[in-house]
């Protein structure tokens, strides 16, 4: 169950995008809908991913090893499935998300291709603006319960999310903060939705705007990190510097690319 878990959050993080042009027209910090990320890490090395369109709606995410991503939209314009394939095309994991009429997932159902699967229910509390998500280990319900997590917005972001799990005696809080520019995603229709909630509540993106600090906190320990940002003429990041708990640089970057 925990690589599934894992499995699905790691293909989310192909954070990018393309069309059918050449390799130039990606190359540009300018502009508002995003065409290709690079991640460049501490260790000299790379990951480049690239967005394929299909008129508005994401259609595609391909990255530097090969191996992409398919999306599929539902009659209310939001992502309603995706398949993970490798580079030579075996699926190696796949999805459908359910919404209700306020556009907001109330199922997931994710498939590993070594059969085995995860149920995931969410409930919203609008007076306290938090959203509970069980995640269970199977694809019918009722069935065992992994992981139960407690997500709190503000203004349309999250700002605490409480991880509790039957099996760990402690449970571990995150705290959020973010910037006051546009995401890269922002463009892309139901991106958010699909990855916050898809990903087992993982939020190392924003919705409208950008992560700038995380906090984690377990059995009275805390770790942190943080980004910096720089910005292009539409107020879209083009460099993110990601930073230690100290606020120094530890060496790793993304760059952003529009049209």
């Amino acid at each position: 169950m925990r690589k599934l878990l894992f499995a699905f959050s790691a293909f989310l993080l192909l954070i990018s995008c393309s069309s059918d042009d050449d390799s130039s027209s990606k190359n540009n910090p300018n502009g508002t809908r995003l065409t290709k990320s690079v991640l460049v890490f501490s260790s000299g090395s790379s990951s480049t991913s690239v967005y394929t369109y299909n008129g508005a709606q994401l259609s595609k995410i391909t990255d530097s090893s090969g191996d992409y991503v398919n999306y599929s939209y539902n009659a209310q314009g939001l992502i309603g499935s995706w398949q993970n394939y490798t580079a030579g095309g075996s699926l190696r994991n796949s999805g459908v998300l359910e919404y209700d009429s306020q556009d907001r997932i109330i199922h997931g159902q994710f498939y590993n291709a070594n059969g085995s699967t995860s149920s995931l229910v969410y409930v919203y509390d609008d007076v306290e603006d938090k959203v509970t998500i069980t995640i269970y280990e199977g694809a019918e319900l009722p069935a065992n319960i992994t992981r139960v997590d407690y997500v709190y917005f503000e203004d349309g972001e999250v700002i605490k999310k409480v991880a509790t799990s039957p099996t760990e005696t402690y449970d571990v809080t995150y705290g959020y903060e973010f910037d006051s520019m546009n995401n890269p995603n922002k463009s892309i229709p139901g991106f958010f939705a699909a990855f916050f909630y898809g990903s087992f509540g993982a939020t190392n993106i924003g919705n409208a705007h950008n992560l700038s600090h995380i906090t984690q906190t377990a059995q009275s320990q805390s770790s942190s990190y943080g980004y910096e940002f720089e910005y292009n003429a539409y107020g879209y990041p083009t460099v993110a510097t990601q930073v230690n708990q100290n606020g120094q640089p530890n060496g790793n970057f993304r760059y952003y690319y529009y049209e």
